[in-house]
């Protein structure tokens, strides 16, 4: 898939997945307790994945996809979408620069190393990583 088509349905997931999270925004919904307090899903997060998925799913060769809520989806693809950012996560490169996907896109075809976790472990991680 070339870059200028991977940029665009980047940005029409993304696009999409927000209005949909503004739908949500500030009106009653549902909150389910998954592992802990501290780890919640709303309607507005099913929802807002279930746009992603629906994209990333019309594109002639779908790649895998990883998301919080429905895991890991095998497509039989050498690569793998990584949903993230919507679950309020982080995603950077190995030295712990921030990835701008938008920036990025273009060279998505390209073999380099992604840091991705929830905000509140990334910084500990990144130690870690730097460690070896």
């Amino acid at each position: 898939m070339d870059s200028d088509k991977t940029k665009d349905i980047l940005k029409t997931a993304l696009r999409q997945a927000g209005e949909v999270l503004l739908q949500h925004f500030e009106k009653p919904g549902t909150v389910r307790v998954k592992e802990s307090i501290s780890s919640v899903v709303t309607d507005a997060d099913i929802a807002s994945e279930k746009v992603i998925i629906e994209i990333l799913d019309k594109v002639q060769k779908p790649f895998n996809i990883i998301t919080e809520e429905s895991g890991f989806m095998d497509r039989d693809s050498a690569h793998t979408w990584v949903v993230i950012r919507e679950a309020g996560g982080i995603v950077t490169d190995i030295s712990g620069k921030e990835i701008d996907f938008d920036l990025s896109a273009g060279s998505l075809d390209r073999n380099y190393t992604i840091v991705a976790s929830g905000t509140a472990i990334h910084a500990q991680l990144m130690t870690i990583i730097n460690q070896k």
